[in-house]
C-alpha cells in the first residue's frame, strides 16, 4: 500500500472541503438587498397605484423651493439673454457682485461701510478658493495647482485665469462655472454656498487684477515696497518662538 499517495490524496481532498465550505459561508454571507430593490423604474408601470402609474404627481399646494429663486443675477449670475435677429443667443453674465452678496450676515459691516463688507467678501473668497480651487488652479490662479503638477492629465487642463480672455469674462462666468461645472471640472454648487460662489468669484478677479497691476495703479507708499523682501508670516514667527522656548 502506498502511503504517500494516501497521504495526498487524503490532503487534497481536506483542501477541496475547506474551499467549498468557504465558498457556501460567503455566497450565505453576499446579500443584494442593496442593488436588487422593489423599486419602480421612471415611466414604469405600477400595480401598486390606482392609475397604474409609477410617476406620481405633485402634492397639492406644494411649492419647489428652486421656483422661489427669481432673481437671475444672484441665483444664476445672468441679467438677461443676448438676442440676434430675433432669436436667444445665450445669457448676459452679471460683471458685478449682487447686492444680496453684500446683505448676507456673514458680511455685514456694524458701520455700513461698503469697503469693509468688501474685504469680508474677499477674505472668504480667499479661503475658500485656497481650499476648493487651488489644487487644480494653483494659489496664484495660473493652472499650476499640485493636481495639474502631479499628472492630472486630461485635454484641456485646469484654466488659467491671468489669460486675457478669461480677464475679459464678467464676474457671472466664474460663478456659473463654480455652480454648473465647466469641461473636466465638475460641479461645485453641492459643496461650495451660494454666497461663497460669489466670494470666490470675487477673488478671482483680486487675483488677476494682482498680476496684471501697472506701477501707476499703485500709491506711493506701496511703490517703494515693491522691492523689499516678504515680512515672514505671523504664524511663523509665533511657530519660531514656540520652538525656540
Amino acid at each position: 500500500m502506498n502511503y504517500k499517495h494516501t497521504s495526498i490524496a487524503a490532503h487534497r481532498t481536506s483542501l477541496g472541503l475547506a474551499a467549498v465550505t468557504l465558498t457556501m459561508l460567503g455566497a450565505a454571507g453576499c446579500h443584494t438587498d442593496m442593488w436588487v430593490q422593489p423599486k419602480p423604474k421612471p415611466q414604469a408601470e405600477s400595480d401598486f397605484f390606482v392609475d397604474g402609474q409609477s410617476n406620481r404627481p405633485p402634492i397639492p399646494h406644494v411649492v419647489d423651493r428652486a421656483h422661489l429663486r427669481t432673481d437671475d443675477a444672484y441665483w444664476k449670475g445672468i441679467r438677461g439673454v443676448n438676442v440676434v435677429d430675433g432669436k436667444p443667443a445665450g445669457a448676459v453674465l452679471v460683471d458685478e457682485i449682487p447686492s444680496q452678496v453684500y446683505d448676507a450676515p456673514e458680511y455685514k459691516s456694524a458701520a455700513g461701510d461698503k469697503k469693509e463688507l468688501l474685504a469680508k467678501v474677499l477674505d472668504r473668497g480667499h479661503e475658500r478658493f485656497n481650499i476648493f480651487c487651488s489644487p487644480c488652479h494653483g494659489e496664484l490662479g495660473d493652472g499650476n495647482g499640485m493636481i495639474a503638477k502631479r499628472g492630472f492629465s486630461v485635454k484641456v487642463p485646469p484654466r488659467n485665469y491671468n489669460t486675457e480672455r478669461l480677464r475679459a469674462m464678467p464676474i457671472g462666468h466664474f460663478f456659473d462655472v463654480i455652480t454648473n461645472g465647466y469641461g473636466a471640472m465638475t460641479p461645485r454648487a453641492f459643496q461650495v454656498d451660494q454666497n461663497d460662489r460669489w466670494a470666490i468669484a470675487a477673488y478671482i478677479r483680486v487675483l488677476q487684477y494682482s498680476q496684471h497691476a501697472e506701477e501707476s495703479d499703485l500709491k506711493s507708499d506701496e511703490i517703494s515696497k515693491i522691492d523689499q523682501p516678504a515680512a515672514p508670516a505671523e504664524s511663523s514667527k509665533k511657530t519660531g518662538e514656540g520652538e525656540r522656548k
